[in-house]
């Protein structure tokens, strides 16, 4: 496997508000802000690939929203008046599976009021989390590119009247982090062996049978199982050739 270094646009999520958790006295609510759902998102480019976060205490950085991140109008990142509130401090956790915060609104803020009004009386639902990725590990999953987040950090929270698509980035372009992201390499060689996983197998296939990257990642898993072998199958008589020596 190896690595490679790519600035990368802050991506956006959409949310799910936990209703039971509303709380009138402190205008705080539970907010769901990922299962870890694979989603389909586009690349400048225009290539499309899925993209996975994993849920787990070692790969999120709790860091911001446990200090407090903003809660924000729309992702608007400019200007006093887009702050609605702010995450609980320390209310990050992981349960069952899920990334939960509590997110705090303010009192006496004419925005503010209106939004909390909407969000208890259940007509505004829509929540949106900006994250920046430090690493992703990328693979291919049924012919799929696919990144998994195993190293990212949610910055903020905002609320949406309308969720954005799964797969757009909305915040201006010059909001760059750089990300690692650790792929396999198609033209290594792994000896011949056959490891179930299908980005060696797409390797060996690639290397041994001079395929094109394109042209593997195309196959089936069963396709590239029957490359690998016949590829062991004439490693082996030329085994057998060379002991005639």
């Amino acid at each position: 496997m190896k690595t490679r270094k790519e600035k990368l646009p802050i991506q956006t999520r959409n949310l799910n508000v936990i209703p039971e958790s509303i709380n009138e006295v402190d205008r705080t609510v539970d907010v769901i802000f990922t299962t870890g759902a694979t989603i389909k998102r586009y690349s400048w480019s225009g290539e499309s690939y899925n993209e996975k976060l994993e849920v787990s205490n070692k790969a999120i950085n709790f860091e911001r929203l446990n200090a407090g991140a903003a809660i924000l109008d729309s992702h608007q990142s400019s200007g006093v008046d887009a702050l609605l509130g702010a995450i609980v401090q320390d209310s990050g956790r992981i349960e069952n599976g899920k990334g939960i915060i509590t997110a705090r609104f303010l009192k006496d803020d004419e925005v503010a009021d209106k939004v909390w009004n909407k969000i208890r009386q259940g007509f505004l639902r829509f929540f949106s989390v900006g994250y920046s990725v430090e690493k992703y590990i990328e693979t291919l999953v049924d012919g799929v590119r696919t990144l998994t987040a195993v190293s990212w950090t949610p910055l903020e929270i905002s609320i949406v009247t309308v969720p954005a698509d799964a797969g757009a980035v909305i915040r201006a372009n010059s909001d760059y982090s750089e990300c690692e992201i650790t792929y396999y390499d198609y033209s290594g060689l792994n000896n011949g062996k056959v490891i179930l996983l299908r980005e060696q197998l797409a390797a060996d296939v690639a290397y041994f049978f001079h395929f094109s990257a394109t042209e593997v990642m195309d196959m089936s898993l069963d396709d590239l199982v029957w490359w690998v072998k016949q590829g062991n199958r004439i490693v082996e008589e030329q085994k057998k050739q060379l002991k005639k020596y």
